[in-house]
């Protein structure tokens, strides 16, 4: 399986429970800067944009998130 088609189905596993970040760094560190503003600790992401990486943002319970994840 692809890690696109991996991805999509992670998102479509979380839809309505979390929000997933992923794409060029450069787009995901203007998406993160773009929240700054609102909430400052989201700057504290910004030094672990490297390489692949994708950011899942949840209200939930971290424990159900972390088992859909890991169930696609």
């Amino acid at each position: 399986m692809s890690l696109h088609s991996r991805c999509t189905e992670i998102r479509q596993a979380l839809r309505g429970d979390a929000v997933v970040l992923m794409g060029k760094n450069t787009m995901v560190r203007r998406a993160l800067k773009g929240f700054v503003a609102d909430n400052p600790e989201y700057e504290r992401l910004l030094p672990h944009v490297k390489g692949n990486v994708g950011f899942i943002f949840t209200n939930g319970d971290l424990k159900t998130i972390r088992d859909k994840i890991l169930a696609n």
